[in-house]
């Protein structure tokens, strides 16, 4: 399963907030892809999500939304990489109802949506590449929300990113009063020389085979490595 790491910073508090989420790659592979593509800034238009603003905060109940990418690419044009969603990709996960529910907090969703559709005014629903965290439980709302695509889930602390959002301080339509913006973003990779916990499993369902006990070294479990834009 491959993961990203997200921090977020605030003027209003010393530290930032680090969120590391766990994507749905089997799921929705081509969606994961380009997320991951600008979390990392390797793309064509060789942009990120770094810098961009968190646009709506409605904390603790709801959602936090972010990824409005404003620059332009380093070439001066507009980035190309402006939606997440893979049509065929979508309408395959949500006409076959393989589309995560929401139930589970903590879930990555697109905010995009295809022009056609119908969506819900709480979210934002632009051709961009921007994304939203449900902060708790929303199976309330499944029939409004279950046509936005679920890509992934947090992975790390929920009540410490629920917390610390339920801190900011927004206008009527949610909008942070003060800048809150992605600091630093990227994909958290296993080192080449490290074993993967199949891995791990697969060697010693062998030396049971062949020696009748499990007492010998195990091999390490994955270290990661960050790439992207720091």
């Amino acid at each position: 399963m491959r993961k990203v790491v997200i921090s977020i910073r605030s003027h209003n508090f010393p530290e930032q907030l680090t969120l590391v989420f766990d994507l749905f790659e089997n799921l929705v592979p081509k969606t994961v892809e380009r997320f991951v593509s600008l979390c990392t800034g390797r793309n064509s238009s060789k942009v990120s999500y770094k810098l961009a603003p968190i646009t709506r905060v409605v904390a603790p109940e709801f959602i936090v939304q972010a990824g409005k990418i404003e620059r332009p690419s380093p070439s001066g044009t507009q980035p190309s990489e402006k939606r997440l969603l893979d049509i065929q990709e979508y309408n395959d996960v949500i006409l076959s109802g393989r589309n995560k529910n929401f139930v589970s907090s903590g879930l990555l969703c697109v905010a995009e949506m295809p022009e056609d559709s119908e969506y819900d005014e709480e979210i934002v629903s632009v051709s961009s590449p921007e994304f939203f965290i449900t902060l708790q439980s929303l199976s309330q709302y499944e029939e409004k929300l279950s046509k936005y695509l679920v890509i992934g889930r947090l992975a790390s602390d929920l009540d410490q990113f629920v917390d610390w959002m339920s801190q900011i301080k927004v206008d009527k339509s949610d909008v942070p009063v003060s800048a809150i913006w992605i600091d630093r973003c990227g994909e958290l990779i296993p080192n080449a020389n490290e074993k993967t916990e199949p891995e791990i499993v697969k060697e010693k369902q062998k030396r049971r085979k062949h020696h009748r006990h499990s007492d010998r070294k195990e091999g390490k479990v994955k270290k990661l490595r960050f790439v992207g834009e720091n």
